[in-house]
């Protein structure tokens, strides 16, 4: 997973890297985040994390208008072993750490008032 944070037993969210990072993590890890214990080959990934601003920052850049921003308390998937599975499917820590495990954002190309929106 290409976050800077892990879960520790003993003292619980921890960085294990910057943030801000701008160099690749090489993970050598099997599964998949819908299925971390499927069996899969070629288990080498390089990733890039990117910080919320980055991502805001060039969605704007590019000319797009971000209609919201979310953050959620939860994941969809068991990203730490601790994280506790409910009903509807998402995963939470048992108690609140006050930290988001996930967004969402929208953004869109906005329309021209005077023009055709298909030019």
């Amino acid at each position: 997973m290409c976050d800077p944070f892990a879960y520790d037993t003993e003292h619980g969210l921890i960085a294990e890297r910057s943030y801000f990072a701008k160099e690749p993590t090489l993970e050598e890890e099997s599964g998949t985040y819908a299925d971390l214990s499927a069996a899969t080959t070629h288990n080498y990934c390089y990733l890039w994390s990117h910080t919320l601003g980055e991502v805001v920052t060039s969605l704007v850049r590019a000319g797009l208008q971000v209609e919201f921003l979310h953050e959620r308390p939860y994941t969809l998937f068991q990203r730490f072993s601790t994280l506790e599975r409910k009903d509807d499917g998402t995963y939470w820590f048992a108690e609140d750490r006050g930290i988001p495990l996930m967004y969402s954002l929208r953004a869109r190309k906005p329309t021209d008032p005077g023009g055709d929106e298909d030019t």
